[in-house]
């Protein structure tokens, strides 16, 4: 389940063309799955040199996002389709693990077929 499958025709032609060189060169089906990034937050302490996504926590653009805020974000992102949730975000030295765990628990109780 949360696999689509797709065909040239419902591509964009670059995506299409893609698609069958895919599938000449493994002879296997090609599938893509919707999903919904969620990141709770940017505020990151690793500062990795190839990211511009982290900031500081005094940095302008920084955020992290309350829980309902993301629940809300997911169900807007299971009523366009998304299959899956896609979780990725900065290492928050403020935010307890709990708030992760809380993040997962929610989301499982809410949209039980993702996780």
């Amino acid at each position: 389940m949360g696999w689509r499958s797709f065909n040239r025709t419902t591509c964009s032609p670059s995506v299409g063309s893609r698609i069958t060189s895919a599938k000449s060169a493994t002879g296997t089906s090609v599938i893509f799955n919707v999903n919904r990034h969620i990141n709770p937050t940017n505020v990151c302490v690793a500062h990795c040199k190839l990211c511009a996504f982290g900031r500081s926590p005094d940095s302008p653009g920084a955020y992290t996002f309350a829980l309902d805020e993301i629940y809300l974000r997911a169900a807007q992102g299971v009523s366009e389709g998304a299959t899956e949730f896609h979780i990725v975000g900065g290492l928050h030295p403020d935010l307890p693990f709990d708030y992760y765990l809380n993040l997962i628990r929610g989301l499982k109780q809410r949209f039980p077929r993702f996780i």
